[in-house]
C-alpha cells in the first residue's frame, strides 16, 4: 500500500482536525488571553 500522492480524504480529515482542535480550544485560549491582558 504505497502512498505516493496525497490523497483529498487525506487533506479533508486533516483540516476537520485542525479546525476541530481550534473550536474546541477557543474559549480557554480567550480566558487566557483575557486574564493576561487584564
Amino acid at each position: 500500500m504505497k502512498k505516493s500522492r496525497i490523497r483529498i480524504l487525506d487533506i479533508f480529515m486533516a483540516i476537520l482536525l485542525v479546525v476541530g482542535i481550534g473550536i474546541f480550544s477557543y474559549p480557554f485560549v480567550e480566558d487566557s488571553l483575557n486574564d493576561f491582558l487584564a
